[in-house]
């Protein structure tokens, strides 16, 4: 790929990255708490503090502060795992579950408007982005192995 095209690659993503975080500030809130919310709408049985930092990419110790303010602010509850008594699982709470309803149906309704006004074409770009990624993650850990 040519350095042009990386550039432009990086400047969609830095791009992508701003719009999304000047969504949630118009929903009144921030780009993490944005994705858990979303996240957690998903799994209604909740996750692990580990599965949620790793499916945001997002440092324990930042989702710990943003799991704690959830929490503050009755959105989240944490609660003992059943199937592991050691594991805490974050789910939301009735007032999170209205919250995350009401977020993705904004995201989303914005997201799909978005996708048809630019013509759609977001599954290949998705193939590509996985590939990438994949091809991306297998260069890092050749450069871990001193290769």
């Amino acid at each position: 790929m040519e350095n042009n095209s990386l550039d432009e690659y990086y400047r969609l993503f830095f791009q992508a990255n701003s719009l999304y975080e000047k969504f949630a500030k118009v929903c009144g809130t921030n780009l993490q708490h944005l994705f858990l919310m979303r996240l957690l709408s998903e799994t209604p049985n909740g996750l692990c503090q580990r599965d949620i930092c790793s499916s945001l990419g997002v440092p324990k110790q930042t989702m710990s502060r943003i799991l704690k303010r959830a929490v503050t602010d009755g959105f989240l509850e944490v609660r003992v795992s059943k199937s592991d008594r050691r594991e805490k699982l974050c789910a939301l709470t009735p007032l999170g579950q209205n919250r995350a309803k009401k977020l993705t149906a904004k995201l989303s309704a914005v997201e799909n408007a978005s996708l048809v006004k630019a013509g759609g074409g977001l599954a290949q770009a998705n193939k590509f982005n996985k590939r990438y990624l994949d091809a991306f993650k297998d260069q890092i850990n050749s450069l871990k192995k001193g290769n």
